[in-house]
Parts: C-alpha cells; sequence; structure tokens
C-alpha cells in the first residue's frame, strides 16, 4: 500500500484550533493517518477530473483536495448534524 504524503492548508491549521483548542483529541494526526491512506472510493480512477471530496469524522466534516503533491486538507468544520 502507497503511502499518501498529507498537508494542511492554513484555513484548515486555523480550524483544527478551533474544534481541537487543546489538542487532546490529536484531531490532525488521526485526519492526516487516515487520509494517507487515500480513502476516495475505488471507482474514483472513472472520474480523474474530481479532486475535491469530503467525511464526516466524529462531528466534524473534513474536506480535502487531492493533486500531485499528494492531499491537502482545506478545511475541518463542525457539522451541522449534532
Amino acid at each position: 500500500m502507497t503511502i499518501t504524503p498529507v498537508h494542511f492548508s492554513a484555513a484548515a491549521e486555523r480550524d483544527l484550533v478551533l474544534v481541537d483548542p487543546d489538542g487532546q483529541r490529536q484531531l490532525r494526526q488521526l485526519i492526516a493517518q487516515i487520509l494517507a491512506q487515500d480513502p476516495r472510493p475505488g471507482y474514483m480512477n472513472r472520474y480523474p477530473q474530481r479532486r475535491e471530496f469530503g467525511m464526516q469524522l466524529y462531528n466534524l466534516n473534513v474536506r480535502w483536495r487531492c493533486d500531485a503533491a499528494g492531499i491537502e486538507v482545506v478545511s475541518v468544520t463542525p457539522s451541522a448534524d449534532k
């Protein structure tokens, strides 16, 4: 299995401070570990133009995009669902 490099945008870093201010939940590490395994559905190789994806993790919406450099997390925001 290939591990994909994961980096966080400045906006995502700010989001993490808001949703995990003391770092207790270790969200940055968890998100990086999950995304490094490239969790996109297998059928996505039929849609190479699609670059942005999202997932729900706990009560958060995590948005990321794929590019030649790997995966960039663009936002980590509270979910509207409680």
